[in-house]
């Protein structure tokens, strides 16, 4: 994948009710919760943006996880921000 094609996956809006797709093999999980406790995700770390977080955004990087189903390992893309705690249940 090259990093247009990665760029594209991260950007690409969710679809209604789905929290994230896989962008290689097209699994999907409807909620945050679903994704979390999936035993076939793996997080690989975080990639910070400097830009973002010079401009007062304190969750401005991405989380990086690998989808690790035989025959997909494919690395997802998620922004952090979607990962914060709130008060109230989020997708």
């Amino acid at each position: 994948m090259t990093t247009r094609e990665h760029r594209k996956s991260i950007d690409r809006p969710a679809q209604a009710g789905i929290f994230k797709q896989c962008t290689m093999c097209g699994k999907e999980w409807p909620t945050k919760d679903d994704f979390l406790r999936d035993e076939e995700i793996r997080l690989n770390g975080y990639q910070w943006n400097k830009k973002k977080l010079r401009a007062g955004e304190d969750l401005a990087g991405l989380l990086i996880f690998t989808h690790a189903k035989s025959e997909c390992f494919t690395t997802l893309g998620i922004e952090a921000r979607k990962f914060k705690m709130s008060s109230h249940s989020e997708p």
